[in-house]
């Protein structure tokens, strides 16, 4: 006489689970297309957007290098001062303006750095599909 090993619940689960994977219609090739068309179409907008967001990012860069060279050089006119940091601005020396813009440039660099990040991920994972 044999013997019945116990049914445990994973083997059961598995026979289910290909129960479920015959019974299963077949992928349709079109819906299939379509979805990876779709997706396509979802990276590009969001590849678009990653660049808009570099380029935001670097014009930003180029703007607070220039405006510390404004300030470090006496023979430049003066920065403009963004409206956010007029008052702050005021109570300032011009070795603090230069720190803190510089503490800016920093920051600037690091977003850049980012953004780049981003977009690389998202051409790398645009040309995968």
């Amino acid at each position: 006489a044999r013997r019945r090993e116990p049914k445990t619940p994973a083997a059961e689960a598995g026979k289910e689970a290909d129960a479920e994977r015959k019974a299963a219609p077949p992928e349709d090739p079109l819906r299939k297309l379509e979805d990876e068309r779709a997706k396509a179409a979802g990276l590009e907008v969001q590849i678009a957007e990653a660049e808009r967001k570099v380029a935001t990012a670097e014009v930003r860069v180029r703007d607070l290098e220039k405006r510390a060279l404004e300030i470090k050089n006496p023979y430049l006119p003066r920065p403009e001062v963004p409206p956010e940091q007029a008052e702050a601005w005021k109570t300032m020396s011009n070795v603090e303006r230069l720190r803190a813009t510089e503490d800016e440039i920093t920051a600037a660099r690091k977003a850049v750095e980012d953004a780049k990040a981003n977009l690389d991920r998202l051409r790398s994972a645009a040309e995968v599909h």
